[in-house]
């Protein structure tokens, strides 16, 4: 983790913190994205796999559809679901950073995550 200028005071802070240890900001360090995105298949087009960080649901994707979040840095509980089964991955987002999700549902409607690193 490296230190970086709080975005809103310019204390350093690390790139991964929260809140400011100095102003209290949210985010200090800036945003981060996440890209979820749903392979392009035929089969199981139509079902939906909702979109889950942390509990809170962020869409419902169904086959080649994608969505982009901005978010604080930090680590986050991905879950995706579709027609009762479910797939959780962990997924650190860093400031400045693109971190990419691959969403595959197989025949059996088993829903499987592919998270890449931040880059």
């Amino acid at each position: 983790m490296a230190l970086v200028q709080c975005r809103e005071c310019g204390s350093n802070v690390s790139d991964s913190a929260i809140s400011c240890p100095q102003c209290g900001v949210d985010g200090p360090a800036g945003t981060g994205t996440l890209i979820v995105e749903r392979r392009k298949k035929f089969m199981g087009g139509a079902v939906g796999v909702s979109v889950q960080l942390n509990g809170v649901e962020h869409g419902v994707l169904r086959s080649g559809q994608s969505v982009a979040l901005d978010l604080a840095p930090g680590s986050y509980a991905l879950s995706l679901w579709a027609r009762g089964q479910g797939s959780e991955a962990e997924v650190v987002i860093r400031s400045g950073k693109t971190t990419k999700c691959d969403v595959d549902l197989n025949a059996m409607n088993a829903v499987k995550a592919t998270v890449g690193s931040p880059a």
